[in-house]
């Protein structure tokens, strides 16, 4: 606030000195520059100091006229960066809602300001980051107060039990995940984004992430079961320990994605390109539903355990 004030007092002072320095060149400069006499002047010399004093108030009018541009255009910057600011703050608040209607205003809110805003982009996807986090996450899990040790087994007993439940039993995120996944995947292109889209552990079964934008997003243990990722970008995402089964890639690619570790029980792969994923193995091509258009590397096309797997799909 200080150095606002002072930033304001002297452009003030600069404004007054130069109003200064411009009344006495208009005064003197015609004289300087022809070498007239005020007490000796001719009424043609008259004339021509009379219009070059018009001509030097024309000049300094079309200054003053260019700083007023410029001084409107940085104020209506400012006013629109104190806008959004408070778009930005009413969006977040309402995320906190208890009424789900609310929770949808604040997101798409967010969705414009990301749109609007370059500046502005990668807090939208922070903050959108994190509510799919918190709000699609184990509750139970998260509040149980066993031990690590015991917690860790719990986990490991669920997933088993998640792996044998029949391959129908689909659930989906709730609306307002489903949206706020929506615009993380839509989101503007060639925005500079410092971190990772961060998914870790969230609960996203049966979402809808066709053509969704996730390439170098952090999905390590994330919960995609029956997920449609149709055609979604994976460069380079970290899909290890990622739940996938039943999930649908078909005609997606994951070149360099991580896929250590990834359950991929009954995963529709039909042109599916994993020529160069990482860390996938033949009992993970073999758990999954590849067929003929399916891209493997060619450690894992030659594998006979893989072609007998294909064979049944064809």
């Amino acid at each position: 606030m200080k150095r606002q004030r002072l930033r304001q007092v002297l452009v003030t002072f600069a404004a007054l000195v130069a109003l200064v320095l411009f009344v006495v060149a208009v005064w003197l400069v015609p004289w300087w520059l022809d070498g007239f006499r005020p007490a000796t002047v001719t009424s043609e010399q008259a004339t021509i100091v009379s219009g070059m004093r018009t001509a030097l108030v024309a000049t300094g009018a079309g200054a003053l006229a260019v700083a007023g541009l410029f001084y409107t255009h940085h104020t209506l910057r400012l006013t629109r960066e104190g806008h959004i600011t408070d778009r930005f703050t009413k969006a977040v608040e309402q995320l906190g809602s208890a009424v789900i209607e609310v929770r949808l205003g604040g997101i798409y809110a967010l969705e414009r300001i990301m749109h609007d805003s370059v500046r502005d982009h990668y807090a939208v996807v922070q903050v959108l980051a994190a509510f799919v986090r918190e709000h699609a996450r184990d509750q139970s899990a998260a509040s149980t107060p066993d031990p690590p040790l015991v917690s860790a087994v719990a986990r490991l007993v669920e997933r088993a039990r998640r792996r044998r439940s029949h391959p129908a039993a689909r659930v989906k995120p709730t609306e307002d995940v489903q949206a706020a996944l929506t615009v993380l995947g839509k989101r503007p292109e060639g925005r500079r984004e410092p971190k990772n889209i961060n998914l870790s552990g969230a609960r996203l079964e049966g979402a809808d992430l066709r053509g969704a934008r996730l390439d170098f997003a952090e999905l390590y243990d994330t919960h995609l079961e029956h997920a449609l990722l149709n055609r979604a970008g994976l460069w380079g995402t970290n899909l290890s320990h990622a739940h996938l089964e039943h999930a649908d890639l078909a005609n997606t690619r994951l070149p360099d994605a991580n896929l250590s570790g990834a359950f991929l029980t009954g995963t529709n792969l039909w042109g599916a390109d994993l020529s160069k994923t990482k860390e996938l193995t033949v009992e993970q091509v073999v758990a999954a539903r590849p067929a003929r258009t399916t891209v493997l590397r060619p450690d894992l096309e030659a594998s006979g355990r893989v072609q007998e797997r294909i064979a049944q799909y064809d």
